[in-house]
């Protein structure tokens, strides 16, 4: 049972009490048998259905044993289709139906049809025995897409079903009842010890009163009140939803079920003359979560004028700036009563354990202390108005002390799902508001409109879209200057017109809205701009743009000079790209890193119409050719010459330079890499030697020299590589004498958080360095370990010391290597000595036969 809820002893929310005479939406008319001979009008020829007794004592004690006060009836179910079981006569032109219920002990008696379908001229009615309260006529009116029906109670133990059907109706109407609403509790119209709305207290209220409705609902065997109230949404076209508590509503079907009572309150402070005559039957379930109990209905039917509907404002912050908090409810089932506390609610920062053993978190339900009423059961899903008028929550429960309100901001959008928030249903617009007030449905409307395009092609339609508040019925169009038409059957009294332009110029649109409450105007000065031909470009964009791969992150451009754009890329398995009104967004994927540089057109065509228009950007998309370690640029012995790092990248699981330099005779260890800095790769095969010194000029770098198998082990997850060492952040890094494995291949990282620079790497060893090696007398030779230009003496000596060959040779940085021309010299094992005033180096050769 879950249609009260409690914490600590106390329990809030319906119950029902007193005489009650319900007029829902129907057609106010007489049934056919009324019309006819007395013998028609008897009863006692018609089919009769006896209900069980509900033993009133016996419901009553069990309430008050139960914790349940809330409930007013049973729910008796039987299984009656009218055509079948009901008498049934033909007078004139129209059928006549009739059945009578009756229950021994009852105080009133309520229908639910699960099949209800009437045809054109088909009409319901429900009376009691000596026809002093009549039901009806409900009719084709009433038919709803679920096809079912509630039906208030009747005052009294017996009560007739009426069913008038033309003879040539266009299909037979469906009528199957299924159950009926045995009370045995009225609904309470007498004094009560509960603050009426229209007291003092209530002057300030006259409006948001109106929003608030008592609801009786069956579920299973039992029938409940509970209370809720129409709130406002963004559309604010006065679509009929209807806020209340989880735990009095929760499912469709018993949705299905609900009875909504309008304007049941005493005309006076302790009056008592409250009448329950204005009701709505059924509702849609939109939106339902037991986390701070809120329910959103759609009802089934709209308010009538009558009722003078008001739709609740409301405010959705998480935060709330209010001095004092106001419910509007029916405790009890009484007529209309308000409770006020004259202090800000509070967040009630405790968790919460309910009858039903449901858990609330702590901060979900805003507490109130009342200084002037109190509410009980029935007050139930009743909205908290905040000082401005604004809903912020419902009621869940509380104690003798304080009580607690579902908080509207969390019903917002605590949830994802559209079936378990607000702001889906509320906000229709997707306007991003949190703040709205209250709608009247008697107010003089509001006029407004917008046009589908401001940049108009002649002779093309363009769609005028009202966009009033407040209900207008009527619709008159200006537009100045006069060279426009309307076109496809609209006119200046559409309410959505279309209209074409046929001169060049500049329009002003005016719009009058009218209903019985008032009139209101509307001007938009140069609202529209007609044109022939249109000027489509890119804004601040030359024709032609260089631009780093890595920069291309959901980069924006915009377009100007129409009001549609298409947009198109060339290169998009290269480019990502979207696009939403004259803004295309462009990101480079991964396939674009794998790729290197590349050119791409952007074109956007925007346009009304036949006037279409096109601009074309041309982008080269850089990336450095080393980007990636697979593409490392090899490196040789002696100056290497000037590299970009332009538009370099970092690789996903690319390892980073410590923060700080790490020599070799150290334990180096890498970092992560940030994706915003940039790398570029190079390798090199270590000297005969066994040592190597690497310098850098140019942008502030890091150098890191890597060992290891392959390059995939650098920079995947095998992790299959060590770190030689790494030099400090610098424009002239360097790492001196390094220790490697001769004629292994090493990797080199120049890392930068620059996006653009040049550097220039050179590689030292003191070593010559000979290639091929035997020859046939011609060898390559690589003199690297000098820092500036030196003279070397240059000999080759025979295994037995025999001078063969003498020559002087200039080296530098950047002339490390030359050409050794040694045929005609005889097979056999030679030594080359190379000596400087700071260097002396040998080197073995062998001449082959």
């Amino acid at each position: 049972m879950r249609k009260q809820i409690y914490f600590s002893l106390f329990l809030l929310f319906g119950l029902i009490n007193g005489p009650i005479v319900i007029s829902q939406i129907s057609i106010h008319t007489t049934p056919a048998s009324f019309n006819q001979e007395a013998s028609l009008k008897g009863t006692h020829k018609i089919p009769i259905q006896i209900l069980d007794s509900i033993k009133v004592d016996l419901q009553k004690a069990l309430d008050e044993k139960n914790g349940i006060p809330n409930r007013m009836g049973i729910v008796q179910k039987i299984a009656i289709n009218l055509r079948d079981s009901a008498l049934k006569t033909t007078i004139g032109g129209v059928q006549i139906w009739r059945y009578r219920i009756h229950c021994p002990d009852a105080v009133s008696l309520g229908l639910f049809f699960s099949s209800y379908l009437l045809p054109p001229g088909a009409e319901l009615f429900v009376y009691n025995a000596d026809t002093t309260t009549l039901r009806g006529a409900f009719t084709e009116i009433n038919n709803k897409k679920y096809r079912k029906l509630s039906i208030a109670t009747v005052p009294g133990n017996s009560i007739i079903i009426e069913y008038n059907e033309p003879v040539d109706a266009q299909f037979e109407g469906e009528l199957f009842l299924e159950s009926v609403f045995t009370a045995y509790r009225n609904m309470v119209t007498t004094d009560s010890p509960y603050i009426d709305i229209n007291c003092e207290e209530g002057n300030d209220w006259k409006d948001q009163k109106r929003s608030v409705c008592l609801m009786t609902f069956a579920e299973g065997r039992d029938w409940y009140v509970c209370t809720g109230a129409l709130v406002n949404n963004t559309r604010e076209d006065a679509t009929p939803f209807f806020l209340t508590a989880n735990h009095c509503i929760y499912s469709e079907e018993v949705a299905q079920t609900l009875i909504t009572y309008f304007n049941y309150e005493n005309s006076v402070c302790n009056g008592s003359d409250a009448s329950p005559d204005q009701s709505l039957s059924g509702a849609e379930l939109l939106a339902t979560s037991d986390y701070n109990d809120f329910t959103l209905l759609k009802l089934s039917e709209d308010p009538p004028d009558a009722y003078q509907p008001y739709f609740a404002g409301w405010n959705a912050n998480d935060t709330i700036t209010t001095t004092s908090a106001t419910c509007i409810h029916h405790p009890e089932g009484n007529p209309k009563s308000i409770a006020i506390d004259y202090d800000a609610p509070v967040s009630y920062d405790y968790r919460v354990i309910w009858d039903d053993d449901l858990i609330t978190d702590a901060n979900t339900h805003w507490m109130v202390q009342y200084d002037s009423g109190a509410d009980a059961s029935g007050s139930s899903g009743s909205p908290l108005f905040d000082d401005n008028h604004r809903i912020i929550g419902q009621l869940h429960g509380g104690d003798d002390d304080i009580s607690l309100f579902g908080k509207f901001s969390l019903s917002w959008d605590y949830y994802s799902n559209a079936t378990a928030q607000l702001k889906y249903w509320l906000d229709p617009i997707n306007s991003g508001i949190k703040v709205l007030d209250g709608l009247d449905y008697n107010r003089t409307p509001t006029a407004n409109f917008e046009t589908d395009v401001s940049l108009a092609c002649l002779n093309t339609t363009v769609y005028l879209t009202d966009q009033s508040k407040g209900s207008p019925e009527q619709w008159h169009w200006e537009i100045q200057p006069s060279t426009f038409a309307f076109v496809n059957g609209t006119n200046e009294y559409t309410q959505n017109p279309e209209v074409i332009f046929t001169e060049e110029n500049i329009y002003t649109i005016t719009l009058i809205v009218s209903n019985e409450f008032g009139t209101d105007t509307l001007q938009k000065n140069n609202i529209v701009e007609a044109k022939s031909t249109f000027n489509v470009s890119f804004i601040n964009l030359s024709d032609e743009i260089s631009m780093c791969g890595k920069s291309i992150d959901h980069i924006e451009w915009q377009a100007q000079g129409a009001e549609n754009y298409s947009f198109w890329v060339s290169q998009d398995n290269l480019i990502d790209y979207e696009y939403n009104d004259n803004v295309i967004t462009l990101a480079t994927n991964e396939s674009a890193r794998q790729n290197g540089s590349f050119d791409s057109y952007v074109v956007t065509t925007g346009g009304h119409g036949s006037c279409l228009s096109s601009d074309t950007v041309l982008l080269h998309v850089l990336y450095p050719i080393n980007d990636k370690i697979e593409n490392a640029i090899p490196l040789s012995l002696g100056y290497n010459g000037s590299f970009s790092i332009d538009c370099g990248t970092v690789n996903t699981l690319e390892p980073a330079p410590p923060a700080t330099e790490c020599s070799q005779n150290q334990n180096c260890f890498t970092t992560t890499a940030d994706e915003s800095d940039n790398s570029v790769w190079f390798s090199f095969k270590a000297p005969s030697n066994g040592q190597i010194s690497v310098y850098a000029d140019g942008t502030p770098m890091q150098l890191s020299v890597f060992q290891s198998k392959t390059y995939d082990d650098i920079t995947t997850t095998n992790n299959d590589f060590s770190l030689v060492a790494a030099s400090g952040y610098s424009t002239t890094p360097s790492l001196g004498n390094l220790i490697v494995e001769p004629f292994k291949q090493y990797w080199l990282q120049v890392y930068s958080d620059q996006e653009y620079g040049d550097i220039e790497i050179t590689l030292l060893s003191h070593t010559i360095e000979v290639y091929p090696n035997p020859s046939d007398g011609i060898f390559h030779l690589t003199i690297s370990g000098v820092s500036d230009e030196q003279t070397f003496n240059l000999s080759v000596l025979s295994a037995t010391g025999k001078k063969v060959l003498s020559k002087e040779i200039s080296i530098s940085p950047q002339n490390t290597t030359f050409d050794l021309n040694l045929t005609g010299i005889p097979s056999g094992i030679y030594y080359i000595h190379a000596t400087s005033n700071q260097d002396k180096l040998t080197k073995k050769i062998i001449i082959r036969p």
